[in-house]
């Protein structure tokens, strides 16, 4: 569990302003694209696994980690509003901490 006193900065660039759930690929900053059907809350989960240390992609997580505890704000824009999508941003962007699709 997320302790009282972390706070995550979160900038949500381009996201719609809505109470609904926003489905797509995002960018985190410029260092990962991923896919989900609730944006919010899978960056949520990347920045949790993070600060416990067991995010799956352990460069990505102490990425992420460090930007958390330093307090600096992270970026995270949504890129195409088709999930499926997400392998065509990862070859064509090439992102950091992206696992190349074969």
């Amino acid at each position: 569990m997320l302790k009282d006193h972390w706070k995550f900065k979160i900038n949500f660039v381009n996201y719609p302003e809505t109470n609904r759930r926003v489905s797509g690929v995002y960018l985190i900053e410029d260092v990962y694209v991923g896919a989900s059907k609730s944006i919010r809350s899978r960056i949520v989960n990347h920045l949790n696994a993070a600060l416990r240390k067991s995010h799956p992609n352990n460069e990505f997580g102490e990425y992420l980690r460090l930007k958390i505890i330093n307090n600096h704000p992270i970026d995270i824009f949504i890129i195409d509003d088709d999930m499926y999508k997400e392998g065509f941003y990862i070859e064509m962007m090439k992102p950091k901490f992206n696992r190349t699709l074969t």
